[in-house]
């Protein structure tokens, strides 16, 4: 039964990638027929080609135009269904054939390409009521309309699309969390703190990411205090534990207890924390800072 079921809906994306082709084989064709025309009069010293022939030429070179473009669009999704990419996560969301579906694919193929100050426009063509959405789709396009303000660094922007996600009937794993981050930098903790705490009090897959960013985000506010709180909590857990040793060093560093900040540093580099060249740059530099500071207040 799943494979008649993944055999139909191939099918189902061979039609649509025919049907979405169609327009560019067209383009592409008439540039192709007036080539061909032009260079038959030439070796045909200047004739004239018959109607019959100019009809069977152009619809010869339609048809394989429309069958080279259909097909590089379905080699393009790979094993995808709907979309060329995040197919999983986006699912029947504009799977259609019509414009909306067809500029949602233009946008997300441009989000990709790291070209986000145009997907956005793209993106946000498709909002506002311009066109006729279903929830879930309005909740796509808000989830990727804050993907590109939050990579350009507009974190209030983000957040308010997230929120808007959030309402709707899609559902994106990391939504959440990409808000959590985005109330953060915008510097609404407190925000970001209860979202924090939700997902850690939970047992998906977010919970040891939200300790450790949420420890994070404290080290950010040279909070040495509540950072090393979750730290401490994702390093009991073995969560995340290189990168919450390493949380945990910055953080009783910032508490002035360097001998427990130079063992649990050790200690992360020893567990492999992620860009450990990074990770002791921004050790030795919170250090220097804290021991200068620490030479200032004794003058």
């Amino acid at each position: 039964m799943k494979l008649l079921i993944l055999i139909f809906l191939r099918a189902v994306r061979i039609s649509k990638c025919f049907m979405r082709s169609l327009p560019k084989a067209l383009s592409a064709s008439a540039i192709v027929i007036a080539g061909a025309a032009a260079v038959l009069s030439l070796l045909r010293k200047g004739e004239g080609l018959s109607y019959a022939d100019c009809f069977v030429m152009s619809l010869a070179v339609i048809l394989l135009m429309w069958v080279a473009v259909s097909l590089i669009d379905v080699l393009s999704y790979g094993m995808n269904i709907h979309h060329m990419y995040d197919d999983e996560l986006i699912g029947s969301a504009f799977s259609g054939i019509g414009h909306k579906s067809l500029m949602f694919e233009g946008a997300l193929v441009t989000f990709h390409r790291e070209k986000y100050r145009e997907a956005l426009d793209a993106f946000t063509s498709l909002s506002g009521g311009k066109v006729r959405l279903t929830s879930r789709e309005e909740g796509v396009l808000e989830y990727y309309r804050g993907r590109c303000y939050q990579i350009m660094s507009f974190f209030p922007n983000a957040a308010a699309c997230y929120e808007k996600c959030l309402k709707t009937e899609f559902s994106a794993p990391f939504t959440e969390l990409f808000l959590a981050r985005c109330y953060a930098s915008g510097g609404e903790t407190a925000k970001a703190a209860d979202i924090y705490r939700s997902l850690a009090g939970g047992e998906g897959p977010l919970a040891p990411l939200a300790r450790t960013e949420a420890g994070r985000m404290y080290l950010e506010l040279n909070d040495g205090e509540n950072a090393l709180k979750w730290f401490g909590e994702a390093m009991d857990r073995r969560e995340n534990y290189a990168e919450a040793l390493g949380g945990a060093a910055i953080a009783y560093t910032l508490l002035h207890n360097m001998e427990k900040g130079e063992e649990l540093f050790r200690l992360a580099l020893l567990n492999h924390i992620n860009d450990p060249d990074g990770f002791m740059s921004y050790f030795k530099s919170v250090q220097a800072a804290v021991v200068l500071g620490s030479a200032a207040r004794e003058e």
